[in-house]
């Protein structure tokens, strides 16, 4: 048995040792492998050959994600199984205990060690999805780490004082916000780049959540077609970065949903009294 690697720097593993269940399972790699605090050749989980292929994760309870970390296979067991075992894209679904979808992030290379930062979404069900479904061929998972916890990142301000609103095509938040008298809150971003949150606040045609492209304007909702990103009218965008959205940015596509929240006069970072 050979240990690659044990986490000691992020915090608590919230999904080992959890419940895990899959759409199959291969001889003893069963799902409950990939969450079982092992990195090593023995401890990985593997689906039977099917037609498709799924692995999800109960946390138990709503809770705050931050970061989920996920170790696909390693080249020894590649090796060791002449090409029997497939790396290939597969999108990550977050649930909450009610079964409704609060975020996803799609993985469109193939790699061995997948990471999605900046999640900062409340989930109890972690889902992983294979994009491709080759039927003679076994998909792979040796570890799937979750990290976060509710005591870890309160959000300042409170946001029990944000409010919302939606700014006009090629305007910032920024400016929609203090046209109300109240001020964009950058923290409070986090909170509304889901695609539950676009689609409570738009009448989304589709959610298309950017990775390559540099965009601070998200999340917002397309009210003509973007030929730049692909996205069609309707459409509502959020980004896989929530540290890279701005109050200042805009775009003459898209209207934006803003968190903004008043403020003490002379005192612009501090809230007024509750």
């Amino acid at each position: 048995m050979y240990v690659l690697h044990q986490n000691f720097c992020d915090g608590e593993d919230l999904a080992r040792g959890k419940s895990a269940s899959a759409s199959s399972s291969h001889a003893e790699h069963t799902a409950k492998e990939a969450v079982d605090g092992l990195l090593t050749e023995d401890s990985c989980f593997w689906t039977a050959p099917d037609t498709s292929h799924w692995w999800m994760v109960d946390l138990g309870a709503d809770i705050t994600i931050t970061k989920i970390r996920v170790t696909n296979t390693f080249e020894w067991i590649l090796a060791k199984t002449w090409g029997a075992v497939f790396i290939d894209p597969f999108v990550l679904t977050l649930s909450d205990s009610r079964g409704n979808q609060v975020s996803s992030h799609r993985f469109t290379d193939s790699r061995t060690f997948y990471l999605w930062e900046e999640v900062n979404v409340r989930a109890r069900f972690v889902r992983i999805d294979s994009l491709e479904y080759p039927e003679s061929r076994y998909f792979v998972l040796c570890a799937v780490e979750v990290f976060g916890g509710d005591s870890l990142h309160a959000t300042w301000p409170d946001l029990t004082l944000m409010h919302t609103l939606r700014s006009k095509p090629g305007q910032s938040c920024k400016e929609a916000c203090s046209l109300q008298h109240m001020v964009c809150e950058p923290a409070y971003f986090r909170a509304l780049n889901s695609e539950r949150t676009v689609r409570e606040a738009f009448n989304c045609t589709e959610v298309h959540t950017e990775e390559t492209h540099y965009v601070d304007f998200p999340p917002a909702w397309a009210a003509r077609e973007d030929s730049d990103l692909g996205i069609k009218q309707g459409a509502c965008l959020t980004n896989s970065n929530s540290a890279l959205l701005s109050c200042a940015g805009l775009h003459a596509s898209y209207e934006r949903l803003c968190p903004c929240r008043r403020f003490t006069q002379g005192q612009v970072a501090v809230p007024p009294p509750l």
